[in-house]
């Protein structure tokens, strides 16, 4: 090797070592043989962990199972599935967590110890704004849907119940009191208010969400509406309450806000009908955003239900429109919300951004 040769590897060596992107080499057996300093904090291996495992160890499946066929298939076929280009893939951290990755590969001249050399870019974030595009879009489609229906169905619904009304009056002046006459109009008119109920969460997602913003304290309007939901429940379930009294308050629309943590209070103490307890959580996030979690101790809930698809619901008699009108709330707030289950209970958190007004309250202070 030329002395020019030494010192073009040597600053290829240094630029490896500081750039953001993670890069690996392997051998043409898989086995790693470069791991640099961002590929270490990309999936928690330190580069000795690292050295000599096959590379299979970093990719989520099916990448992992047939990564070595792949290999074994381009050397004996030459056919290129990822050599020269950029595909997007799962990469598998040292916790299991899976994350997205944008991928290129290149292959290098025989006669080194490494003989593919991978490119990587956690494109996590991509994937977080490319799914919110699409959860926006979705959700005003629906909207568009619903405001079509709300509109064609209000109409004729508020028309039946105005003669359910009149036959009631006229059953009553007339001195009928036939019980299977009566309780079939109390059933109409208790129908009526069911679909009326209906046609207003329809409503609610159909409109774009006008908040009425104020400062207010939603550790202590959580815990409120947790309260006064665990009452009605005859003391079958007892709360676990870890809230935070020293979180900051938040501009939110305290009516739209209550809606949410009535919808996930009730539903959380609707899974436990057999008693159980429902557990409040709040904490910061990076001094950007505060979170409310709200956790029972139900069964869970089957992973195969789609909870924030309109008309998705595990109860008998539910519309399947809660959690999306929670969902297009909590979105207005410019916030998130998330669950995970369990047969040991499921967990729903609520991320808010803090305030402008909190933020520099903070700095200054």
């Amino acid at each position: 090797m030329t002395p020019a040769q030494a010192k073009r590897l040597s600053h290829l060596d240094a630029l490896i070592d500081v750039t953001q992107d993670a890069v690996i080499f392997i051998d043409d057996s898989g086995a790693i043989t470069r791991f640099n300093g961002a590929a270490a904090v990309m999936f928690g291996y330190t580069e000795s962990e690292a050295l000599g495992k096959n590379i299979t160890m970093l990719m989520a499946e099916p990448y992992a199972q047939e990564h070595d066929q792949y290999i074994k298939r381009y050397q004996q076929t030459g056919e290129k599935r990822a050599i020269g280009m950029i595909r997007e893939v799962f990469g598998k951290r040292r916790n299991g967590e899976e994350f997205p990755l944008e991928l290129s590969v290149a292959e290098f001249p025989e006669g080194g110890p490494s003989h593919y050399g991978a490119f990587l870019r956690d494109v996590t974030e991509r994937h977080h704004e490319k799914r919110q595009l699409v959860e926006r879009e979705r959700l005003a489609t629906v909207g568009l849907a619903a405001a079509t229906l709300a509109h064609e169905v209000g109409n004729p619904l508020n028309n039946i119940h105005l003669r359910a009304q009149s036959l009631e009056r006229r059953l009553g002046k007339l001195g009928i009191d036939d019980e299977r006459i009566t309780t079939g109009v109390k059933t109409i008119r208790n129908e009526i208010a069911r679909l009326n109920s209906l046609l207003d969460e329809f409503r609610l997602l159909a409109r774009p969400q006008r908040l009425d913003l104020g400062e207010h304290d939603v550790v202590s309007l959580l815990r409120e509406i947790a309260t006064v939901e665990l009452e009605a429940a005859d003391g079958r379930v007892q709360l676990v309450d870890e809230l935070d009294e020293s979180m900051p308050p938040l501009q939110i629309d305290k009516g739209r806000m209550a809606q949410v943590f009535l919808n996930l209070c009730r539903n959380a103490v609707e899974a436990m009908p057999k008693g159980g307890s429902l557990t409040l959580r709040s904490r910061l996030i990076d001094n950007e955003h505060l979170q409310l979690c709200i956790a029972d101790s139900g069964p869970g809930i089957d992973k195969s239900v789609r909870l924030f698809e309109p008309f998705s619901t595990t109860k008998r008699e539910g519309s399947g429109l809660g959690l999306p009108v929670c969902r297009r709330i909590v979105s207005a707030h410019q916030g998130e919300i998330s669950y995970e289950t369990s047969s040991a209970g499921t967990l729903f958190c609520i991320t808010l951004p803090l305030t402008q007004a909190v933020l520099q309250g903070e700095r200054s202070g």
